[in-house]
């Protein structure tokens, strides 16, 4: 497991197109400046079951979580469409017509900043890593061994690995975890820092994804700035699109 941040466009400068061969012209992409660049963090996880209980062997990958960090919350005040003026200046006059969420009345996604136990306050939420692995984790993991032990009619054993971020270290969430994981017999570690054969995601699965959410960027919302639930569409496409290896 670990988090990744997604961000709502990324220019690539040496990207070459041939209209010979009917791919697409070049598009510019313009932002106001590289700060002010929509992102989200999600949390990734994908298990890996070796042939024979062997690493060298090879085994089969499954995709276990592509999380997005943050929750739906309900809209604080009426929002309006952005109108530019003559001036090039522009201001969010409340007309009707451009009234995109009301408030009460909808929910919209706030993205938060993650944290081992706690889910802050009203006013500064936080992302709960206790809640994530609770409801939503464990869960998963216990679907997928149970999944894999009728298949191959024998005991899964999870080893699950984390690396050493500020969170993943907290003492309350490890003992909960650990907790956790021994009445179920499955196993928590931590992964070697600077370890390409154990650090799978920042070694081959998050470049592949980052490139794949750009490549959707370009074909599906024509090369634009994307908004959280256009970045969220590229990003779930590119984890369910994903091709494994045997």
């Amino acid at each position: 497991m670990d988090e990744k941040w997604f961000y709502a466009v990324i220019v690539r400068k040496k990207n070459k197109y041939v209209p010979f061969l009917g791919m697409q012209s070049k598009v510019s992409t313009v932002v106001q400046h590289k700060s002010h660049i929509h992102k989200e963090m999600y949390i990734c996880t994908t298990g890996y079951l070796p042939h024979d209980n062997d690493m060298t062997k090879g085994g089969l990958s499954y995709k276990v979580s592509m999380e997005r960090v943050g929750k739906m919350l309900p809209v604080k005040r009426d929002s309006y469409r952005r109108v530019y003026n003559d001036n090039n200046t522009f201001s969010y006059p409340h007309i009707p017509e451009n009234l995109i969420r009301r408030k009460g009345e909808e929910l919209y996604f706030q993205s938060m900043d993650v944290n081992a136990t706690r889910e802050g306050t009203v006013n500064v939420p936080k992302y709960s890593f206790l809640k994530f692995f609770n409801e939503k984790e464990i869960p998963r993991l216990e679907q997928l061994t149970e999944t894999l032990k009728q298949k191959y009619n024998q005991p899964v054993v999870v080893r699950y690995q984390m690396d050493s971020a500020g969170p993943h270290t907290d003492t309350l969430l490890l003992e909960h975890l650990n907790d956790k994981f021994l009445e179920r017999g499955w196993m928590l570690v931590r992964q070697p820092p600077q370890s390409p054969l154990t650090n799978v995601k920042d070694t081959c699965i998050f470049p592949s994804l980052s490139k794949t959410v750009s490549w959707n960027q370009s074909n599906l919302y024509n090369n634009k700035v994307l908004d959280g639930e256009e970045l969220n569409t590229c990003i779930q496409l590119a984890f369910e699109t994903y091709l494994w290896t045997r």
